[in-house]
């Protein structure tokens, strides 16, 4: 999953916000330099993303995915998961989508300190282009689909993530939504 579902996995947990922001950053035993709750974090991030790429409804999705994008359907369907939840957020929170990611962003301001100079990039423009909040629209997605397609240096075809998601829309859906429920009930169970 993308940045919205791992953020949304923390549960409003500043340590375990800042380690999934990490997670993709952070290789090996690196775990050391940071607290330990930030660690905890990190660690959270990996197991979502294995938790991820073995579920049998994720490897449905990247099935339809494949014939077209190849080994970018992983990929995609990180994103495209982050879409299904924006698009449904109200069903998943309290609190309204612009609110939590006007928290999210204020939480991963007050650690710059942490960050690399690429990573410090990366979030100036995760905000400036409000990431979290343009994942619920489809034109959101779509660039987020060509800015990748563009930062791979190989050829692929990731532009046309949306259209297969849009002819496959309910099997997606459906996919999200049963595993999204046992991904929410894995993480309680591990990391609260």
């Amino acid at each position: 999953m993308n940045y919205l579902a791992h953020f949304y996995l923390s549960d409003n947990n500043e340590d375990y916000i800042i380690g999934n922001l990490l997670g993709d950053f952070v290789k090996g035993n690196k775990l050391k330099d940071y607290s330990e709750g930030i660690a905890r974090g990190i660690q959270m991030h990996r197991s979502i993303d294995e938790y991820t790429d073995a579920h049998p409804y994720s490897k449905f999705c990247r099935d339809i995915l494949r014939p077209q994008l190849h080994k970018y359907s992983g990929i995609a369907l990180d994103i495209l998961y982050d879409y299904c939840l924006a698009t449904n957020w109200s069903i998943y929170s309290n609190q309204d989508l612009n609110g939590f990611s006007n928290y999210i962003y204020h939480t991963i301001n007050n650690h710059s300190h942490l960050y690399t100079d690429d990573l410090k990039r990366m979030i100036l423009y995760m905000q400036n282009e409000n990431w979290l909040l343009m994942y619920q629209h489809q034109e959101g997605i779509e660039k987020t689909f060509y800015g990748m397609s563009r930062r791979i240096k190989s050829e692929n075809n990731l532009t046309a993530s949306f259209s297969i998601y849009k002819t496959h829309e309910q099997e997606f859906n459906q996919a999200f939504e049963y595993f999204f429920a046992d991904i929410r009930k894995e993480i309680k169970s591990k990391f609260f």
